[in-house]
């Protein structure tokens, strides 16, 4: 993931931008992500004050960013409970 970042800064990574919905990729994410955190005893809450919004982003750059922040939080968490928020900008 690092290298991936540095490969980025300096423009080697092509980006593939189209338009996503925010929930559709977030939920892509989240069912990946339940067994790990049920394993923990976590869960997941989602609270999406724009349902339908939509962004212009690189699905696999967006995936991977959200499934890191979420593996982290359930990796420093256990018995609790994972608040995913989303709002626009």
């Amino acid at each position: 993931e690092i290298l991936d970042y540095a490969k980025l800064e300096a423009g080697d990574v092509p980006l593939r931008t189209e338009s996503l919905a925010v929930t559709y990729v977030l939920d892509q994410i989240l069912d990946s992500a339940k067994p790990k955190a049920a394993a923990r005893g976590n869960q997941f809450a989602v609270n999406v004050e724009e349902p339908l919004l939509t962004v212009s982003a690189d699905h696999a750059r967006l995936a991977q960013c959200l499934m890191a922040l979420v593996d982290h939080a359930n990796r420093f968490t256990e018995d609790g409970r994972i608040v995913v928020s989303v709002r626009p900008y």
